[in-house]
């Protein structure tokens, strides 16, 4: 499937996720939610690791980057996979903007290994806030199970709802925190 592109509301910013294949084994042990789909959906990886006869296609995680518009630059946003299911939870829209451009609330993504001291990542997927321009994140909440999707709520700025577990969670940019 094509990825969904999100543009910041000042069109200088362009998020994308990247597919990591070669990533793939390493994040499947470090990753449950990952190591789960590969066994459901790509065993092919598992039998074939140096893809000398195949290659993953059904499932190939991702991590989402981040690219300048005006000259191509490119960051990577949180140096994981995300959560997205195969077929349509790839296309769920999972990115609110901040009104002014300057944020992007990530709805799904897991977290780096913690610290130098190679530590193993949690592993639920998390809603974090992300300010390109800087290439700094911050951690909004954890989710309860992959995110279906986060939206932005009509009339209220800065605000949006992140479906988690089947249940929409409300939350507020500014303040960070769980509204419901």
């Amino acid at each position: 499937m094509y990825p969904r592109v999100n543009i910041s509301p000042d069109g200088r910013w362009a998020l994308l996720p990247r597919y990591e294949p070669d990533r793939q084994l390493a994040w499947a042990k470090q990753y449950p939610l990952v190591a789960d789909l590969m066994a459901k959906v790509g065993p092919a990886l598992v039998q074939d690791p140096l893809s000398y006869y195949t290659r993953a296609y059904s499932y190939i995680p991702r991590r989402l980057v981040a690219y300048r518009v005006a000259d191509g630059t490119e960051r990577p946003v949180i140096d994981a996979p995300d959560d997205a299911y195969p077929g349509t939870g790839q296309l769920r829209a999972d990115q609110v903007w901040r009104e002014d451009g300057t944020s992007v609330v990530i709805a799904g993504t897991h977290l780096p290994a913690q610290g130098g001291a190679g530590l193993a990542p949690i592993s639920v997927p998390h809603l974090v806030e992300y300010w390109p321009e800087s290439g700094r994140w911050s951690v909004i909440a954890p989710l309860k199970e992959r995110s279906s999707g986060a939206y932005a709520v009509a009339g209220e700025r800065d605000t949006f709802v992140v479906v988690d577990a089947g249940k929409r969670r409300h939350f507020h940019a500014a303040g960070r925190r769980d509204l419901a």
